[in-house]
């Protein structure tokens, strides 16, 4: 920048192109290296949160690392851990919205989207039902290929939503989730 007029020349203009491709180059060139490394990050975490998982057996104690960890992976506002019984799911632990009252078992209307789950057992992305606008991301939980609950993450806002790598992520976190929940079930009525 300067005050005189034309105080660049040609020369100028060669020097700062230069300068602009070698920074568009380093910034490319960056990419591939930042992706790796938040999926090394991402593989650390889902290490650390598989050993936290199987460091206790107290069903409690693993419900809240269930949610704790999935939070260190991903952002939500409200988040549940349900429990399928029969033909209706029910809440056994959660964090905020309507997630806040444990051992509440939903109607039919509320549990319309997740009862695919029992039909197709891959995760949901669906409305959120309530007063304010929103994205629900429902994973199953399964144990040897047979549905024990699911994993619901909720995100309030218009803009609200979950990309195919967020769903990725929940469904690679439910499998070891699903394995330290059914463990601790075992380990409690055998107590």
């Amino acid at each position: 920048q300067s005050e005189r007029p034309d105080a660049f020349g040609e020369d100028d203009l060669l020097v700062l192109q230069t300068l602009a491709d070698q920074i568009a180059i380093a910034i490319e060139d960056n990419r591939p290296y930042q992706a790796e490394k938040g999926r090394r990050q991402l593989a650390d975490t889902l290490r650390e949160m598989a050993s936290a998982l199987n460091s206790t057996l107290e069903l409690h104690a693993v419900l809240d690392l269930v949610l704790t960890q999935l939070q260190r992976v991903i952002a939500y506002d409200a988040a549940g851990i349900l429990e399928w019984r029969q033909d209706h799911f029910c809440l056994v632990a959660g964090r905020g919205g309507q997630y806040t009252s444990p051992d509440r078992c939903l109607s039919l209307a509320e549990s319309d989207q997740l009862r695919r789950l029992t039909l197709e057992s891959v995760p949901r992305v669906y409305q959120a039902s309530g007063p304010q606008p929103g994205s629900c991301l429902a994973a199953p939980l399964l144990v040897k290929n047979h549905l024990i609950g699911a994993l619901v993450l909720e995100r309030q806002g218009p803009a609200a939503g979950y990309g195919s790598e967020e769903i990725q992520i929940v469904s690679v976190f439910a499998d070891p989730a699903a394995v330290a929940i059914e463990n601790a079930r075992l380990y409690e009525a055998a107590q």
